[in-house]
């Protein structure tokens, strides 16, 4: 499974101004929208985050659909591409289980 980290670079102020945004927090350094969110239901279905603790790491597998492609062409600005993905299933493993999986299918 091929990841990609969707952090954010830090921006110059300049940068910052011209994208109208605040300077960032901690909150911001990853694209809204990339944070998933799970309460009681989904945790007893995912048996695998019943314990977990606040920094923990977790390799996650998803498979959605894209319900939604868009593309904004203004004048005066670079084109806007949006899309749009609904996960229907997942799987969460701590990452120590999932690099002892890694290594075993790569033998």
């Amino acid at each position: 499974m091929a990841m990609v980290n969707l952090k954010r670079p830090k921006r110059t102020k300049k940068e910052l101004k011209e994208e109208a945004m605040q300077v960032e927090t901690e909150q911001d350094r990853y694209p809204w929208g990339t944070r998933l969110d799970f309460h009681e239901d989904e945790i007893d279905k995912i048996g695998t985050l019943q314990g977990m603790e606040g920094g923990e790491e977790i390799v996650i597998r998803a498979k959605g659909k894209v319900i939604q492609v868009s593309t904004i062409m203004r004048e005066g600005s670079k084109k806007r591409e949006h899309v749009e993905i609904q996960i229907t299933d997942i799987g969460i493993e701590d990452a120590n289980s999932a690099e002892e999986a890694f290594k075993a299918e790569s033998k």
